[in-house]
């Protein structure tokens, strides 16, 4: 019988700041209140003001035109890399970003 490891979803939300994900790739990300805002980079539309905000480990984009999309980190990288969760979380825990 094959063994599985545990893994902590949790702790490695916690280990992956989007702010600072977004930061590595580029992203101008600025203070805002008590998060942070920028442009949305996800595709799809012309984002000439800030529409992605990031608030503790969530993140909300109200312009895109597929409606508000909103996650985590996690949901952030299965979006940006068409991975499912399992491939993203494996993603983070590996460092291929």
């Amino acid at each position: 019988m094959q063994s599985y490891k545990r893994i902590d979803v949790d702790e490695i939300r916690r280990s992956f700041p989007i702010q600072s994900f977004l930061q590595i790739r580029g992203v101008n990300v600025r203070r805002s209140g008590g998060g942070y805002l920028c442009r949305c980079h996800l595709g799809g539309h012309d984002d000439k003001h800030p529409s992605f905000s990031i608030k503790g480990d969530r993140w909300v984009c109200w312009s895109h035109p597929g409606g508000e999309m909103k996650g985590d980190i996690i949901d952030l990288i299965m979006i940006m890399y068409g991975d499912n969760f399992v491939d993203a979380v494996k993603r983070l825990r590996g460092g291929m970003l």
